[in-house]
């Protein structure tokens, strides 16, 4: 995988046309309970482009070959569900003025929550670097073992 990955271009048009392959009618049911237009509009757009928090229609969308491209070997390794608004349960959002302002600052807040667990050392966080390439496969049991 991050052999293919590290040679991998993905353009917009093609990671689009992948995205929606994914796309189930059960997705779309929780557009007619939001209650705003934008809010209706905003999360049709995601479900159908993939493309999030892009408040101007001149910005690039920017994306990640690790999401779109992989080797044959692992054609049905995507889940035909995941997306980023799946994370989060629409019921318990604090709505403020839209609901991808209110769903940015939910987990903007909890990435700060988690940034101050590390600095109060309530959360200890170890890095080992580590080459991953195929001479280096006493490693993969290793990375087995912590289950990532």
């Amino acid at each position: 995988l991050l052999k293919h990955w590290s040679s991998s271009l993905v353009d917009a048009a093609d990671a689009r046309i992948q995205w929606s392959q994914y796309l189930g009618t059960y997705q779309l049911g929780v557009i007619p309970q939001l209650k705003a237009q934008s809010d209706r509009v905003d999360y049709a757009h995601y479900l159908l482009t993939g493309e999030l928090f892009m408040d101007c229609e001149d910005q690039n969308p920017v994306g990640n070959a690790t999401m779109f491209s992989l080797p044959k070997d692992y054609v049905h390794y995507k889940k035909s569900d995941e997306n980023f608004l799946t994370t989060l349960s629409i019921k318990m959002l604090q709505y403020k003025t839209s609901l991808m302002r209110s769903i940015e600052d939910l987990h903007f807040h909890r990435m700060e929550n988690a940034r101050k667990l590390v600095q109060d050392r309530r959360i200890v966080i170890e890095v080992d670097v580590k080459k991953f390439d195929l001479d280096n496969v006493d490693i993969f049991p290793e990375i087995r073992m912590i289950e990532p």
